[in-house]
């Protein structure tokens, strides 16, 4: 199964402002340890909030997270070589304290530096360094056409970062974007964003990993179609990632975005726990809908579809299968979208929603109106052990039936 993180101290209020999808897999530095990134594709974004200090500096996050930096820049070899994507964004070379007494050189730089020399001024030394600040922005020229490329970089069109593997160690590589022809001339760079795929070790032992090293130049800002640039980032690190993404959990929430319709369901799906949570909190103790059983879960559900959907159809028969014939929840007719709801309590857990999912799908491959099946599982009591792995093991994409499921305890929802 393939799993991604984002470790980011900026990113995750970008996210949620603009609900891109990705922010259930977004952490900051101090969410992590050192012994718990075992993800396939690792994206790294250490900008981190810059603030003056009484001496005149600038301070960045604290004397945990730069070890934890450090360590990541002595693990990364071993990231790659165990198959593992790392994705780095690179940003401005600034000069950064942990603490009043430590000095780091760089920020975002000294964690991939080792193919290279680290820098030790705020603009590096053009010669000598695999990574480094030019002092005008130029235009970026890429050299794939993809959409997943192109929807990156339409938030860096420009950008000061240049890397230079001619001058490190790097043996083999690819090379996401150039810079105009005409800019560059003698020592200056001529790439902005690389996929690096093997390199000399410090004795000049050839290294050729499983894994891959994507350096991607930062935006200053997130101003063009935010949600697709989140998307984009994790498509860019699956493109890399040597993994089978046929049924990944990451590959499908990326597959939703594909469809406005699925889109508004999921959004539901997302916010149904809060929203039950908020029903429950009425002025004066008022009565409301408390949901205890799959009927409130059908009832509150619809109501919420209302906000989007017209045509409605609830409780749809289905074709029959193996000698019976059930009702789906929901139908929207138009988007030809099935909705089926579940709800755990104790003692009905795993085993047989799992099972009744498994028959569901059977039915709905044979409606003529039902391209897209979306189970949701309400699992307020937590009673489903794995949830992320649950999801995985029934959701497919096969025939002419494309399964979705949703457990409202899964990490993603965690910060919904």
């Amino acid at each position: 199964m393939e799993s991604i993180v984002i470790i980011s101290d900026l990113l995750r209020g970008a996210a949620e402002e603009h609900q891109a999808v990705e922010r259930g897999v977004i952490k900051s530095w101090n969410e992590i340890s050192e012994d718990t990134i075992d993800e396939d594709v690792i994206v790294l974004d250490t900008r981190m909030d810059l603030d003056e200090d009484k001496s005149g500096g600038k301070t960045a996050a604290g004397e945990e997270t730069f070890s934890l930096l450090e360590f990541l820049r002595v693990r990364l070899p071993n990231l790659l070589n165990n198959g593992k994507t790392v994705v780095g964004l690179c940003d401005q070379i600034e000069r950064v304290h942990a603490t009043e007494r430590r000095t780091w050189g760089s920020n975002n730089y000294h964690w991939i530096n080792y193919f290279g020399s680290v820098p030790l001024s705020d603009v590096a030394d053009y010669e000598e360094d695999f990574i480094y600040q030019i002092p005008d922005p130029w235009d970026i020229q890429l050299a794939s056409k993809s959409d997943i490329f192109n929807s990156y970089f339409l938030n860096v069109p420009q950008t000061n970062i240049a890397i230079n593997p001619e001058n490190s160690r790097v043996e083999d590589y690819d090379q996401i974007g150039s810079f105009p022809n005409d800019v560059a001339e003698g020592d200056f760079p001529e790439i902005p964003a690389i996929c690096v795929k093997s390199w000399r070790s410090n004795n000049g032992d050839l290294i050729e990993p499983d894994g891959r090293l994507v350096l991607l130049p930062r935006p200053d800002t997130l101003r063009i179609d935010v949600e697709g640039w989140f998307r984009s980032l994790v498509q860019i690190g699956s493109h890399y990632s040597p993994n089978d993404l046929e049924i990944d959990q990451f590959n499908r929430i990326l597959s939703r975005s594909s469809s406005p319709a699925l889109n508004r369901v999921y959004t539901v799906c997302n916010r149904f726990p809060e929203v039950s949570r908020q029903l429950e909190d009425r002025y004066s103790d008022r009565e409301t809908i408390v949901v205890e059983d799959e009927y409130d879960v059908q009832d509150l559900l619809h109501g919420l579809l209302k906000i989007f959907f017209g045509d409605i159809r609830a409780e749809e028969w289905a074709p029959s299968y193996g000698g019976s014939s059930p009702r789906i929840d929901f139908l929207l007719k138009n988007e030809t979208i099935a909705i089926e709801v579940k709800i755990t309590r104790s003692g009905r857990g795993n085993k047989e929603i799992k099972q009744e999912l498994s028959e569901d799908k059977e039915h709905y491959r044979s409606h003529p109106d039902c391209e897209h099946l979306v189970c949701y599982v309400f699992d307020p009591g937590y009673e489903i052990e794995n949830p992320a792995g649950f999801e995985n093991d029934l959701s497919e994409q096969i025939e002419n039936l494309n399964t979705e499921v949703l457990i409202s305890s899964t990490s993603r929802f965690g910060s919904v």
